[in-house]
């Protein structure tokens, strides 16, 4: 066993533990952290939980901070992106015969369900984090 469960789930790399990664890869490691981190995650994605336990599992080390703050170019966006905008909601609305929603308003709403989602994601990639953590200590203490 590679010292962990969590495993790529797309990309060059699909199969590979996340830990592996880090070990073999830094430089694609740090590129995918600060990658995830300016893309506008949405968690309508099937692969966002996997994404969003990636980034945190590289905080988690220092090893990892190190390689994603040397490959760190951009700042973390701020607005959640459900893959939906102004145009498709107020398209929504119209079929629905509901008035359409300004690019304020929408902005507005998604800043207000942002830390709600956040905060899930939060817990179920520390959760994850946790029990690779126990894992690599049992794998360690064989």
């Amino acid at each position: 066993m590679d010292g962990g469960f969590l495993r790529m789930q797309w990309g060059s790399f699909r199969g590979e533990t996340y830990r592996w990664l880090l070990k073999n890869t830094p430089g694609y490691f740090g590129w995918l952290i600060n990658k995830l981190k300016q893309d506008k995650l949405s968690p309508s994605d099937h692969l966002f939980l996997f994404k969003m336990t990636l980034i945190k599992y590289a905080s988690m080390f220092p090893e990892g901070n190190e390689i994603v703050a040397i490959k760190e170019k951009k700042k973390k966006t701020t607005m959640i992106n459900a893959g939906v905008g102004e145009s498709q909601i107020s398209a929504i609305f119209a079929e629905l015969n509901l008035p359409g929603i300004s690019k304020t308003a929408l902005k507005a709403r998604s800043r207000e369900i942002g830390p709600s989602i956040e905060c899930v994601a939060e817990i179920s990639c520390t959760t994850a984090i946790q029990q690779e953590m126990k894992l690599l200590q049992a794998v360690n203490n064989m």
